[in-house]
This record gives C-alpha cells, sequence and structure tokens, in this order.
C-alpha cells in the first residue's frame, strides 16, 4: 500500500529569522527521496520539522497522521529518525545503545536477535561489547544507524498496509566509500520493501544513483523538485549552489555524474 508523507505551506522561524519558506510537497512509500542544497539551505530544518522535532507552521501529515498533533511515542511507531549528530551524556556499549531504539516491549531473546541483525547489517555486529564513546565517528554513525534499523523492526512490520518511514540526516558524511554505499544500500532496501526514505544528502553522486525523487533547496525555499533527470541538471545545480556545476551521464545507465568545476589563479 502506498503510503504519502505531505507537507503543505511548511515555514520555520527562530526568532525573526525564517528559516523555511512556505515550502511544500509530496513523497511516497517505496521511494528514496533525498533532499539536496548548500549549506544553509534549510535540509535539516525541514527534516526536524517533517518528523515533529520542531515547531512550524503549515500542515505535515504522515499517511493519516496530523504530524502536530502526534505524541513522540505515536511518531516513533511510524518513523524512525538519524539526526546530523547524536552525543550521549552517559557510558553506553553498542548494544545498548541500539537497545535505545526498541521501544515496544518483546521477549529479551527476540530484542537481542534483531539487535544483532541490525548490527549486522551496518558491519558492526562484532562490535557489540564494545563502548560506545571508543569508538570512531564513522563507527558511531552506523551504530546509531542500526539503532533506527531496530526501532523501525520492533515497531511492527514496517512493510505491513501502514508503511514506516526512515528520515536520514546526512546519513554517510562520515563513511568511507565502502559503507556509504553499504547504509545507501539499506536506504534502497528498505523503500524497496515498501518503505519510505526522506535523506538530506551532500553527495550528489550517490543521491543521483539512488534517489527516486530530488527536492533542492536554497535560501529555505524548493527551487526545484522532480527525478533525478530533472533535478541532477547542470543549471539547477549551479543555481542551488551558487557554482558552476558540470552533469555528465556515465553509460551504460545514463546516471548523471556531477563535477563541480575548480578555478585556478
Amino acid at each position: 500500500m502506498t503510503h504519502k508523507l505531505s507537507f503543505k505551506s511548511l515555514s520555520v522561524s527562530i526568532g525573526n529569522h525564517r528559516i523555511l519558506h512556505n515550502v511544500s510537497g509530496n513523497c511516497l512509500s517505496g521511494t528514496v527521496t533525498a533532499v539536496i542544497g548548500a549549506n544553509g539551505a534549510g535540509k535539516s530544518t525541514l527534516l526536524k520539522a517533517l518528523t515533529g522535532e520542531i515547531a512550524y507552521l503549515g500542515t505535515v501529515r504522515l499517511g493519516e497522521l496530523n504530524v502536530a498533533a502526534c505524541s513522540p511515542i505515536l511518531l516513533a511507531l511510524h518513523r524512525g529518525v538519524l539526526p546530523q549528530q547524536t552525543s550521549l551524556a552517559f557510558p553506553l556499549s553498542v548494544d545498548e545503545v541500539v537497545r535505545l531504539g526498541q521501544i515496544v516491549p518483546a521477549d529479551e531473546l527476540v530484542l537481542q536477535t534483531r539487535r544483532l541483525a541490525a548490527l549486522e547489517k551496518v558491519g558492526m555486529q562484532a562490535f557489540v561489547t564494545r563502548q560506545y564513546h571508543d569508538l570512531s565517528g564513522g563507527e558511531q554513525q552506523r551504530v546509531q544507524m542500526a539503532r533506527v534499523l531496530a526501532q523501525m523492526e520492533t515497531a511492527c512490520d514496517p512493510f505491513n498496509e501502514n508503511p514506516k518511514w526512515l528520515f536520514l540526516d546526512e546519513p554517510v558524511s562520515s563513511l568511507d566509500i565502502r559503507h556509504q554505499i553499504q547504509i545507501m544500500n539499506i536506504a534502497r532496501e528498505f523503500a524497496n520493501r515498501g518503505g519510505g526514505v526522506f535523506a538530506i544528502m551532500h553527495d550528489l553522486n550517490l543521491t543521483a544513483h539512488y534517489a527516486d525523487q530530488v527536492l533542492v533547496l536554497k535560501g529555505g525555499q524548493l527551487i526545484a523538485s522532480g527525478s533525478v533527470s530533472e533535478t541532477v541538471e547542470s543549471n539547477v545545480l549551479s543555481e542551488a549552489y551558487d557554482h558552476p556545476v558540470l552533469v555528465n551521464r556515465t553509460p551504460p545507465s545514463e546516471v548523471p555524474f556531477v563535477l563541480p568545476l575548480a578555478s585556478h589563479a
């Protein structure tokens, strides 16, 4: 069953400063939606509004849910959020961090099996007893991804008549090439099984390979939206980043390949 994330006339202000300006859009379950744009374009603010983390004007609906009217626990049953950065105040093991995502009580053996499966997906199963604070930034990011996956699997079947959603804020920012591909494959698999993925992305080439829909933000406004071929395009990207960008196609798939043009003195 297709499940829509919809937002209309979405605006966010901090004090007297408007961060988002009347942004509207629709995203479907079973797809990967990527949000791109320069630093400060409003990407993370948009994600936080859609997940109910910050106040906003306008409307956000996750399927039949009005996000503004939902309790945190109800939202947690329908969507998992991977923030850009996560700080822990207490010393926890990797297993304990992933367990934080398991919001619905169940038999401990079942929960443990799901935690190990989530850690295996991100290649961190061998670190289950390690202290989270002893890990590198990239390893911590993968553990947090495992926490989100465990949350979605624990909440209930994410691919029944009420598809679940992953909201990922720069999910590959601290990762090497191998693990970037690993995480994006997980996102793609989640969508292929019927879930929805909404990801803030900086890597335009990964965006071109994995996204079904792309939203382009600039100065808190949506300047383009559509398929990869419609948005990962020289003129659109050059405008979005205020920098000349050349987009070519890589045979045989003709996936766009993005090359920012360097200037030399």
